[in-house]
């Protein structure tokens, strides 16, 4: 592993011991910090700018193994949301994963750490193996490089199909931002979007303008207006996110009583392994990256 600090001015990268029996690896500029834990699939857990915490985290499901973590930025892949009866079959090859994939289950490995000029890049590893074949038998190298730079976050996901056939792509983020529950019927996600879609009920219908707190939020926004997405807090506060065009559904959720508003850039909606709508294919030999970019503004 490569791994270089620059002591002098404000840009750091740190390995610290913990939370419990976890190792984290902390960033920090003038503005923020940035909290990655490995183990815990690839995790970003903490995204504190200017000393507001942007991010939320359920802390308990993050220290126990046997749970999903809620909260943080999982990473989605190679099933957003649920697959039909956990299976789908891509190109002959049977699919089986819970749901959102089975990248946020498996621990990422650290292969470069580095500071350099007014940006902390940390890059991640996950590969194809006896592991992940059972459900997802299709070979792939999988690299993330979380950075930060004047108090944003930039994530930087690159595929790799190091198999003989197609790799199928559907990739999306599940960042949790922090919104505390007084605030749920102020906050606002702004959208262009005409068709909404019901994850529950799967009914696509005209969209609306989302309502937060009193009822559970689960929508794809199906033609969301550009790549980009703005979260209002409803305190004066907002967090803006751009991506890379092939991340072309918007999702969203939220629960009543729960101090969180999810905005999720996927590249198609959920199931796509299963219905082939939106699923990118990668060939052999090929590779394809997926960037998401969120700045935090009060």
């Amino acid at each position: 592993m490569r791994f270089r600090v620059r002591t002098p001015g404000a840009m750091s990268i740190e390995r610290v011991a913990g939370p419990g029996p976890f190792t984290s690896y902390v960033l920090r500029d003038e503005r923020a910090e940035v909290h990655v834990v490995p183990e815990r699939g690839g995790l970003v857990t903490r995204w504190r700018v200017e000393g507001d915490e942007v991010l939320h985290l359920d802390e308990q499901t993050l220290l126990d193994p046997t749970k999903n973590v809620r909260g943080g930025i999982p990473l989605l892949f190679p099933n957003p949301g649920p697959l039909p009866e956990g299976q789908a079959v891509v190109g002959g090859h049977v699919v089986r994963q819970p749901q959102h994939g089975l990248a946020r289950l498996h621990p990422w490995d650290v292969v470069e750490a580095i500071t350099d000029g007014d940006t902390d890049r940390l890059v991640l590893r996950l590969a194809s193996s006896e592991r992940t074949r059972p459900g997802f038998p299709f070979d792939f190298v999988s690299t993330l490089a979380v950075s930060l730079y004047e108090g944003r976050l930039l994530l930087e996901w690159r595929f790799e199909n190091t198999g003989a056939v197609d790799l199928p792509l559907h990739v999306g983020l599940h960042p949790y931002f922090r919104v505390p529950v007084e605030l749920l019927p102020r906050a606002r996600v702004p959208s262009r979007a005409t068709r909404l879609k019901e994850r529950r009920s799967g009914q696509v219908h005209d969209a609306s303008p989302l309502r937060f707190g009193a009822d559970e939020v689960d929508v794809a926004l199906l033609d969301h207006d550009g790549a980009a997405a703005v979260l209002e807090r409803g305190d004066g506060a907002r967090v803006e996110l751009s991506y890379t065009p092939q991340l072309s559904t918007l999702v969203v959720w939220s629960l009543p009583g729960q101090p969180f508003v999810c905005v999720e850039p996927w590249t198609a909606p959920a199931g796509a392994l299963a219905t082939g709508e939106g699923l990118l294919l990668l060939p052999p030999g090929q590779s394809e990256a997926f960037a998401v970019e969120l700045r935090f503004r009060r």
